[in-house]
């Protein structure tokens, strides 16, 4: 059984080509597995939301301000204000403003966004403030929520709030 060389201070600081090609190897390998450790765990997965368009980009940076007093909801319609909250590379709250633009919204736009946040498990915090508007929904629309939380994918958390906000009835709130 050969012996390892002890490793010395120097191989950390020498030049990349004064490394040995096993090493460079290794790490090579090391690189690629964390990659695919990453794709298998979600971790930046390939699910992205479309770009925006110039008006929804403009709306997103009238949100963007970190304190506002009064959110702009209205401004765009509610399939526009959808994909600003389910855009990426935005600031949180920006995201978060707009989709509690949605969360209350009648329009019809609005409630099909509503259901697909709560289908879709890449959309788990907007499905949780679904949950947390239901109470301010329509009767008919908030059931519909509920059963969708909790047949789908966010099940393993919705079922636990949604039983605790079971009015006596035995209806969503």
């Amino acid at each position: 059984m050969p012996t390892r060389r002890p490793r010395d201070a120097s191989a950390l600081t020498a030049p990349p080509h004064r490394i040995g090609l096993r090493r460079r190897m290794r790490d090579l390998r090391r690189l690629r597995l964390s990659h695919l450790a990453f794709a298998l765990l979600g971790v930046g997965s390939a699910w992205a939301a479309p770009p925006l368009s110039a008006a929804e980009a403009s709306w997103a940076d009238a949100l963007a301000p970190r304190h506002l007093d009064v959110l702009p909801c209205g401004h765009l319609d509610a399939a526009s204000e959808a994909r600003v909250a389910e855009a990426d590379g935005l600031l949180p709250w920006v995201n978060l403003r707009a989709a509690a633009c949605v969360s209350t919204s009648p329009a019809k736009a609005a409630a099909e966004a509503r259901l697909r946040w709560t289908r879709d498990p890449h959309l788990a915090g907007l499905a949780s403030l679904v949950l947390d508007a239901l109470p301010r929904l329509p009767s008919t629309e908030a059931r519909q929520l509920a059963d969708s939380l909790r047949a789908g994918p966010h099940a393993s958390w919705a079922v636990a709030k949604l039983d605790a906000r079971v009015t006596p009835a035995g209806h969503p709130p």
